[in-house]
């Protein structure tokens, strides 16, 4: 009798059991869709959110797409027509962006520790003044004196340090580009010094190393827009 009771009560209790049962896997439904639907909702919100970042690679053929086509071609021509007939020495050209650099050595053309030219190297200044003017109607050019690291001991009383004689310098280069044409108001200079060398000054002793102070003492001409 005891088992028959127990088997009663077994299928008395039998549906409720599957109600629990069918009420359970649908909570756990529900659960489901609703964890699928936050998660699809904050994948969309980083995506609309957080910006894809483009990684560009700077070459030098990115650097000299940016150089104006009429100086693009002035640094063409000075490399192949100026450069092989002149006497300034350790000439160069270089693109900075939107800036044409033109570079040159002025260790042989101002005396020691003086603004003043040297021999005829006025007329080699005149004739890039000449070359370049035609071709630089629409731009600034700045003149950046540069020297070596050598104190200024003769004219001391004139430049008391190099920043004096490296502005004087490229305003003597200035006024031959003047004299030859360009306009006063394209034109500006400036002195760095010996503060942006090319190459060491000194080796680790101290020791003066003379070819680079040599190379260290030039003029740069920025030709680009003011």
């Amino acid at each position: 009798m005891k088992i028959l009771k127990d088997l009663e009560n077994h299928l008395s209790e039998e549906p409720e059991v599957k109600e629990r049962a069918a009420y359970a896997g649908f909570l756990n439904l529900l659960l489901f869709c609703g964890t699928v639907f936050v998660f699809g909702f904050i994948s969309r919100h980083v995506d609309d959110t957080i910006p894809v970042v483009k990684r560009t690679v700077i070459t030098e053929e990115t650097v000299s797409q940016t150089l104006p086509e009429d100086l693009a071609a002035l640094k063409t021509q000075l490399e192949t027509e100026f450069a092989p007939v002149t006497d300034l020495t350790d000439f160069s050209v270089k693109v900075n962006g939107p800036i044409l650099e033109v570079h040159f050595g002025i260790g042989d053309i101002f005396m020691a520790g003086s603004s003043d030219l040297a021999g005829k190297k006025e007329e080699t200044l005149a004739g890039l003044a000449r070359f370049i003017l035609p071709k630089v109607q629409n731009y600034h050019i700045e003149m950046q004196g540069h020297t070596d690291d050598v104190p200024v001991v003769k004219n001391a009383w004139k430049f008391p340090t190099n920043w004096e004689l490296s502005t004087a310098r490229a305003s003597r280069i200035l006024r031959v580009f003047l004299k030859n044409g360009h306009i006063p108001s394209q034109l500006t200079v400036s002195g760095r010094s010996w503060y942006e060398p090319i190459a060491p000054n000194r080796d680790a002793a101290g020791n003066p190393l003379y070819d680079n102070q040599l190379k260290n003492r030039r003029l740069v001409l920025l030709i680009g827009k003011k």
